[in-house]
């Protein structure tokens, strides 16, 4: 009886450890997310205050060297007439809402 009580309350600890190991975890990752959020919003504002265009020479070729090492492609669609388009359609779309 008293061997049963131990196993049962070895099985209650292990589980709230593993509780407690998954919370953490997840606590880990919305605080990564959030700095990663938070350093994305300042390196905005640093480069509109400073005026930096994605479109100039150095920035350019670094742009598309990270886009290359990550694994994004950039969607190419084929329009009606033959022509090929870099990216998604940035026409508005309607939606009827009822």
């Amino acid at each position: 009886m008293q061997r049963e009580k131990v196993v049962i309350l070895h099985a209650k600890i292990k589980s709230l450890l593993q509780i407690r190991e998954g919370l953490a975890n997840y606590y880990q990752e919305q605080f990564c997310i959030s700095l990663t959020i938070t350093l994305i919003i300042r390196a905005q504002y640093i480069s509109t205050y400073i005026m930096l265009d994605l479109n100039e020479d150095p920035l350019k070729e670094w742009v598309s060297r990270t886009v290359e090492a990550s694994g994004i492609a950039e969607e190419v669609q084929t329009g009606a007439d033959g022509s090929e388009q870099i990216g998604g359609d940035d026409t508005p779309q309607q939606f009827l809402i009822e």
